[in-house]
C-alpha cells in the first residue's frame, strides 16, 4: 500500500480503512487465549453495527463515519472484511486439532 501518493479525498479513507484492518488483524494476534479473540471479534461486530447506526465509539470507527455516511455500501464490504478475518482464527483453530 502506498497513500503517500493517493489524492488527498483518497488518503482520507484509505488510511482509516487500513487502521480498521491493522485493529481487526490484532484480534488474531494479541492473545493466544480463543476466548479473548473470540471477545475482541465480537466487539468488533458491535462496533460495526454502532458505526451503521451512526453512532461508533472508536476513533477509527468515529473518523470513518462520515463516509459511511455517504457511502453506505462500504459498511457491508467491512462486515465481510471482519468476517473473513475471523474466519481465519477458527481455521489456524482447527488446524492445529487435526
Amino acid at each position: 500500500m502506498q497513500p503517500l501518493f493517493e489524492e488527498p479525498d483518497s488518503k482520507a479513507i484509505i488510511l482509516p480503512l487500513y487502521a480498521l484492518h491493522n485493529e481487526f488483524i490484532d484480534c488474531l494476534t494479541s492473545s493466544p487465549d480463543p476466548g479473548v479473540t473470540r471477545l475482541k471479534f465480537s466487539w468488533w461486530h458491535e462496533e460495526i453495527s454502532r458505526l451503521i447506526n451512526n453512532n461508533p465509539r472508536h476513533p477509527v470507527t468515529q473518523t470513518l463515519k462520515p463516509f459511511i455516511e455517504t457511502h453506505p455500501e462500504v459498511s457491508n464490504i467491512i462486515i465481510d472484511h471482519l468476517s473473513c478475518i475471523e474466519s481465519i482464527k477458527t481455521s489456524v483453530i482447527f488446524s492445529f486439532l487435526i
